[in-house]
């Protein structure tokens, strides 16, 4: 990860979490945007949109993964996406922990449980938290700019 970026990320973090930005929430039909995106990019894993997911991230977009390397833009993170497409990815009891929009950045915090496995193996879900920094662009469009995720042991 590029300094900058990695400056940007804590800046738009810690600033977004303070209570006077709080107060620039976006007209309602860019909230309304924003929702709908966060729901089809979810609706999308679920899916099973491997290929497909990649749309909804930035161009210059960055993974934080649990455990893993950063890995930063939309064509890295689709080759990776792409690259075990034949596994099942899926999310169950995601619940909004925090959210605000600052002008034509947002952030959520999402608590859920996942599941990663081969289509023959059973399914094994994991707690996990997140946080998700999204970018309004020019056209008004949603896309995630920063995943950043930590998992738990599974649950028996």
């Amino acid at each position: 990860m590029n300094r900058p970026t990695c400056i940007s990320l804590a800046f738009a973090v810690v600033l977004l979490g303070s209570p006077a930005c709080q107060n620039f929430e976006p007209d309602a039909a860019s909230r309304a945007k924003l929702d709908e995106t966060i729901t089809d990019f979810y609706a999308a894993i679920n899916s099973g949109e491997t290929a497909s997911r990649a749309r909804f991230f930035t161009e210059e977009a960055l993974l934080l993964p649990n455990g893993g390397s950063p890995i930063q833009g939309r064509e890295a993170i689709r080759d990776m996406l792409t690259a075990s497409q034949d596994a099942i990815f899926r999310i169950r009891n995601r619940e909004i922990l925090d959210m605000a929009v600052w002008n034509d950045v947002a952030y959520t915090v999402n608590a859920y449980e996942y599941a990663y496995h081969m289509p023959d193996d059973d399914s094994v879900w994991y707690p996990t938290k997140n946080i998700h920094i999204w970018r309004r662009q020019p056209d008004g469009a949603w896309q995630l700019h920063a995943d950043l995720w930590n998992s738990s042991p599974a649950r028996k």
